[in-house]
């Protein structure tokens, strides 16, 4: 973690420390000032202390840990396939792109997952899983993401080289 106290605009890493210094000058730390300037979006606050966190930022640092533990969950082939099911569904897309590639994320979420998903990385993982049925993946030959067509290309010819008449 980088911890700056700095105001809420655009600066070099070479001269942070200087600008931030005299930025602060003004400000009493211990007291409301640094609370107070962060709410009205004249600094931004990270602080060393994650208690300090916690006082300044809320609950977004509670939100981020959850966060982080669904995205945990969701790659783990040993998490509950009702638990995978529900984050393949998730609104963030990093957890449901790491359900997405899941080979354990039931396959009717997966299919599921695919009629509703628009975000090109989370479709390109659902075609890349082993479990999401060959029957899924012809339509999104001609997608307008490259990685999306990548991927039901791949799939396709698959299908092709496994198929009993190509033997």
């Amino acid at each position: 973690m980088i911890n700056i106290y700095g105001r809420a605009r655009p600066m070099g890493i070479g001269r942070a420390e200087s600008r931030i210094e005299a930025d602060l000058a003004a400000l009493d730390p211990t007291g409301g000032d640094l609370h107070a300037a962060h709410g009205s979006g004249t600094i931004e606050v990270v602080s060393p202390a994650p208690a300090d966190i916690v006082q300044v930022e809320g609950d977004s640092r509670a939100h981020a840990t959850d966060g982080v533990n669904r995205m945990r969950r969701a790659s783990d082939v040993d998490t509950d396939a009702g638990e995978l099911a529900r984050l393949v569904m998730d609104a963030d897309e990093d957890v449901r792109w790491w359900a997405a590639q899941n080979p354990s994320t039931p396959t009717l979420a997966l299919v599921a997952c695919l009629e509703e998903e628009v975000h090109h990385l989370v479709i390109t993982a659902l075609l890349n899983n082993p479990q999401l049925p060959s029957d899924n993946i012809e339509r999104f030959a001609k997608h307008p993401s490259p990685d999306v067509k990548r991927a039901a290309s791949r799939r396709l010819k698959e299908m092709v080289s496994e198929s009993p008449q190509s033997g």
